[in-house]
């Protein structure tokens, strides 16, 4: 029977691909939790008006979850992680959130949550090659 069905492939999410997925999820999430996904985004522009550092993510019921967190190489070192996760943290506080989730590949910055107060919750060995996806969490309430 699936063999008349028609399966596309893409490399990459189209904008009206992604109106699908978070219309669809959104209003599943409604539905069955009572919960809406409410999407948020920080970021701090350099003197010269380009994007220096960003993190991005969404509350979904009582709980916050950053989805990336990304600051341009040539700032790192200079507190603006550290003043994102502080915004998302008062953010999430303010949506009466319980916790922030996150996770990352241990080849990218897991020292980084640790050292901001993240608490390793679960682990994905070899995930990607050698590295592995490593869940975290901190309790912000």
């Amino acid at each position: 029977m699936t063999e008349s069905i028609s399966v596309q492939y893409a490399s990459r999410v189209s904008d009206d691909l992604e109106a699908f997925f978070a219309d669809g999820f959104r209003t599943d999430s409604v539905q069955k939790s009572g919960a809406a996904r409410e999407a948020y985004v920080f970021f701090h522009q350099g003197d010269d008006g380009r994007f220096a550092a960003a993190v991005d993510g969404y509350v979904l019921g009582r709980d916050a979850y950053i989805k990336r967190l990304m600051v341009a190489e040539t700032y790192r070192g200079q507190g603006l992680g550290k003043a994102l996760l502080d915004r998302v943290e008062s953010f999430s506080a303010e949506k009466d959130c319980r916790a922030v989730w996150v996770d990352t590949l241990t080849y990218q910055a897991p020292d980084f949550y640790t050292q901001n107060g993240f608490r390793e919750a679960g682990r994905i060995t070899e995930y990607c090659g050698p590295h592995d996806r490593v869940f975290y969490n901190k309790e912000i309430h």
